[in-house]
């Protein structure tokens, strides 16, 4: 007895309820779920249930997914078709070098437009446990 498939995760999360054009109300659906968080990278994206969902031929289906990876957020796997893009280790170190630049100048503006009463009061705080 073969064994029973399960839904994507990525399926469970899309919802067709945004008004257009099929193709951009697939993209604008497609990105919301892979940017929220909730698909794992690496999540295949079966592109006839998709197309399932929006009632639609894999066309404009495809057509989403190669906006989507323009914009960095799938990947096409040859022949194992397409998947929630993943980060390699130098992307991450990058990711993580750009945010301590911008936390460190968030933080350098906050602390000079708080006046010096309220610098004060920072430096007292005791330090965040680690």
């Amino acid at each position: 007895m073969p064994a029973r498939r399960t839904r994507s995760v990525l399926i469970a999360r899309l919802t067709n309820e945004g008004p257009g054009r099929p193709q951009a109300a697939i993209l604008d659906e497609l990105r919301r779920c892979l940017l929220d968080g909730g698909v794992p990278p690496g999540t295949p994206i079966p592109l006839d249930e998709v197309a399932s969902v929006f009632g639609v031929s894999r066309i404009p289906v495809r057509e989403a997914l190669k906006t989507l990876i323009g914009e960095g957020l799938v990947e096409h796997r040859t022949n194992a078709g397409y998947a929630v893009a993943t980060l390699t280790n130098a992307e991450l170190h990058e990711l993580y070098l750009v945010r301590e630049v911008l936390e460190t100048a968030a933080l350098t503006s906050s602390v000079a437009a708080a006046g010096p009463g309220r610098r004060h009061r920072g430096e007292r705080r005791a330090p965040c446990p680690r």
